[in-house]
């Protein structure tokens, strides 16, 4: 985070990757988590044209936190899971309204009523639990218009 106001304030310009999503969500495998990351956003955001990263994705040396940041940075858009109580990706999407990012959250309807004040007063797309064509449709359809052109 440091680096990123350094940078700021010596006004070096980050790169952008215009073709990227980075997707903040609790990782998990088998379950409900993981087959909505696997058949419905990451399916959505490749469908709308866009590559996909999570964090866990490739192993690198140094702090999970660098990387991620490293990710939101350089992301065109950030896609957050967010139907799970998880001060890590709130964290991440704070950071990601920080440097003005396109941010995305998505959230099974059934947990909506449940999320913070901060985030439910935003934008969320829903999809029912278990309905990864929805969510995969959906977020394909939301992610469209910020697809560069050309």
């Amino acid at each position: 985070m440091l680096a990123l106001v350094r940078d700021d304030a010596l006004g070096i310009a980050r790169p952008l990757e215009p073709l990227s999503a980075f997707v903040v969500m609790r990782f998990s495998e088998f379950d409900e988590n993981a087959n909505a990351y696997t058949y419905g956003v990451k399916a959505g955001i490749e469908a709308a044209g866009l590559t996909c990263t999570r964090a866990d994705d490739a192993y690198q040396p140094g702090t999970l936190l660098t990387k991620v940041t490293h990710y939101i940075e350089r992301s065109r858009v950030i896609v957050a899971k967010v139907d799970v109580q998880n001060l890590n990706v709130y964290y991440e999407v704070g950071v990601a309204r920080a440097l003005g990012k396109d941010i995305v959250l998505v959230a099974a309807k059934e947990q909506v009523g449940v999320l913070p004040t901060d985030i439910n007063n935003l934008e969320v797309l829903t999809y029912p639990t278990g309905d990864y064509e929805t969510l995969r449709d959906s977020l394909e359809q939301a992610l469209k218009p910020l697809v560069p052109r050309g």
